[in-house]
């Protein structure tokens, strides 16, 4: 029996919020094709393949770990078996998952019991990204994975459930195990998550546990990859960290994200905030700790910096995290605070928040097609 004095949703209710999200998605992976094959015409120009495979199996290169050598290798032979460049299979495969990530973002804002209508606002959000538009490498399917990763830890604390922990703890080791820098906010996220769900603290601290001695395991020598992690530390650009440039406090950047997108995250620092939404706090933390790790990382020469001549995509993945972040904390005020003159605020800070979006997803197209 219901007793909170409303009334239970119905499946409809549940699903409402896909009325709102599949024009985005729709959008997201319609322009998807087209700049695929405007790369394939010669009127879409970027640059997507750059790496060498390494060897089957390893740790290799710029700190990736093996599955980003094994997603390369399965695109090269994609590519190799169908006459394609690889930038042309990345396009594409980037067209396929876009929507699925707009989806993604979409579902996580509608889980915490936010309205149709902002899970909308996340997936315009996602299908507006800047830098969506240009593939690189793995990134795309990474930032696939870490959403799912994502989506599976925020379900595990909202609902419990021995399924859900499993599948969150294979998704952040899928996450961890295609790019070393899911660690920063997945990590985080799992701490963070141990205060507003004092009932799952328990499954939190053991998905953590479970997930740092199995990435142990996985990197020490002789186990289940050709090499260890250590190996990769220990070339020579990486210990002196020359491996992208010259330490210096200029070199930070967020390559073709939104970086105004991160700012309203800053909201999470207001006492409201942490009585209120403290998921959305939580997932906003782990994000800005994701951010601060790399534009240290920059300082330090170990990420690639600002006067790259094509920029990385470090922030691409944290993209979902922040979308729905935003979103949390503008809807929260929303609902929390219904007085007229606040709710023109939220509407007007969100709006804002769009716009520089949209100025994004401009600018970058105007990069790669002109």
């Amino acid at each position: 029996m219901d007793t909170t004095g409303t009334a239970p949703r119905t499946t409809p209710g549940r699903l409402r919020w896909l009325l709102w999200a599949l024009p985005p998605a729709i959008f997201a992976g319609g322009w998807g094709a087209h700049l695929a094959q405007g790369l394939a015409d010669g009127r879409v120009r970027w640059k997507a393949w750059e790496h060498p495979l390494p060897a089957p199996w390893t740790w290799s290169g710029f700190i990736h770990p093996p599955l980003f050598g094994e997603h390369q290798r399965l695109v090269e032979r994609w590519s190799t078996s169908h006459d394609l460049p690889p930038d042309q299979t990345l396009a594409w495969i980037a067209a396929a998952l876009a929507p699925l990530v707009v989806l993604l973002a979409a579902g996580v804002a509608h889980r915490a019991g936010r309205s149709s209508a902002w899970a909308g606002y996340a997936a315009l959000l996602m299908a507006l990204s800047p830098t969506g538009l240009r593939p690189f490498e793995q990134y795309h399917a990474a930032r696939l994975i870490l959403a799912a990763a994502l989506a599976a830890v925020l379900g595990y604390a909202l609902r419990g459930g021995r399924w859900r922990a499993a599948g969150a703890f294979l998704a952040c080791l899928l996450a961890t195990q295609f790019h070393l820098s899911s660690w920063f906010v997945l990590g985080p996220l799992l701490v963070l998550l141990l205060h507003p769900h004092p009932e799952r603290r328990r499954g939190l601290a053991a998905i953590c546990v479970a997930l740092l001695v199995s990435f142990w395991l996985l990197a020490q020598p002789g186990g289940l990859y050709a090499n260890a992690l250590v190996d990769v530390f220990d070339q020579p650009d990486v210990r002196s960290g020359n491996i992208f440039s010259r330490a210096s406090f200029l070199n930070p950047t967020f390559e073709l994200s939104n970086r105004w997108l991160f700012l309203p995250l800053l909201l999470c620092l207001l006492p409201p905030a942490w009585r209120a939404e403290r998921r959305g706090v939580a997932l906003a933390a782990s994000t800005g700790i994701f951010v601060a790790v790399h534009v240290l990382l920059q300082r330090r020469g170990y990420a690639l910096h600002a006067q790259a001549p094509t920029p990385h995509h470090y922030f691409e993945l944290i993209e979902i995290a922040a979308v729905v972040g935003v979103t949390w904390l503008l809807s929260d005020g929303w609902n929390r605070w219904p007085g007229r003159w606040f709710r023109a605020v939220v509407v007007a800070a969100a709006a804002l928040v769009l716009a520089t979006q949209v100025g994004g997803w401009l600018h970058v197209n105007e990069l790669i097609t002109r």
